[in-house]
């Protein structure tokens, strides 16, 4: 359920937050900054139950098992400006890698920020849910170059996969090397993929059409070849096909060793 499901997130963040019914009326005593409820929950609320002051009125458009509903919730407070039914400007920042970080800006304002393990079809549900949640008359999607094998296995399948879905989205793709990482504090703070993420997110890009799969080089495999021998402390050796795989993402190493033996 929502209610249960956002309430422990509060309380696992220690945030304060009261409840009530929808039926209920907020109090005009209580200082409500944000008042959050679930598309079900806002058909069943009357307008005089409302309060009068300040309040900015959320519409949670998620689902209780959505990965998104964490990282939304704990920077809503910093994005009131945000919290609106439609918006011009959508980039979706993706770090590539065995553990994906995306960040998601909205009319040039930091939306959320989530990381997830490496899966294409999560990523491009997550990409359609953030696109669900803020609805834009323009998305860009911004992925790193880096590791080269990886991003060019999740480009090939966003171009083909993912934008078909979303006529307005726009797929780039961002050079990551001779750039510095940047240094901010965040509050929630966030991880490593996400603040690589956030840097991809402000730059500028390249789009993409047409791309196609490169071929890993033979150099690349034998290497993960060898990893995997001493890995396994000489046991076992991947195959060409599980060191591809490797190569763009779909495997871990250690899982290519374990399914190897």
């Amino acid at each position: 359920m929502l209610y249960t499901k956002v309430c422990k997130i509060f309380e696992k963040r220690k945030l304060k937050f009261k409840t009530f019914l929808p039926t209920e009326a907020v109090p005009s005593t209580e200082h409500v900054e944000i008042l959050i409820m679930s598309t079900e929950e806002k058909k069943h609320v009357k307008e005089r139950h409302m309060p009068q002051n300040s309040t900015t009125l959320f519409i949670l458009g998620v689902p209780p098992e959505s990965p998104l509903l964490e990282p939304l919730l704990l920077r809503m407070p910093l994005n009131r400006e945000l919290l609106k039914d439609y918006y011009e400007h959508t980039v979706i920042g993706i770090d590539p890698g065995e553990h994906i970080g995306l960040a998601v800006l909205v009319d040039g304002l930091l939306f959320l920020t989530i990381e997830i393990e490496y899966n294409k079809e999560h990523l491009r549900k997550m990409i359609l849910e953030v696109q669900k949640l803020i609805p834009s008359r323009s998305v860009e999607i911004k992925i790193g170059s880096s590791p080269p094998y990886i991003a060019n296995n999740i480009i090939h399948y966003l171009y083909y996969e993912v934008l078909k879905e979303l006529p307005r989205a726009t797929l780039l793709k961002v050079d990551e090397y001779g750039t510095n990482n940047i240094s901010l504090e965040f509050h929630p703070p966030i991880g490593k993929h996400e603040l690589a993420a956030y840097d991809i997110a402000l730059r500028k890009g390249h789009i993409v059409h047409n791309p196609k799969l490169k071929p890993v080089p033979e150099g690349v495999l034998k290497d993960l070849q060898h990893r995997s021998r001493n890995l396994s402390k000489s046991k076992v050796t991947i195959s060409k096909k599980m060191a591809e795989s490797v190569a763009r993402g779909e495997l871990t190493l250690e899982d290519a060793v374990k399914y190897s033996k």
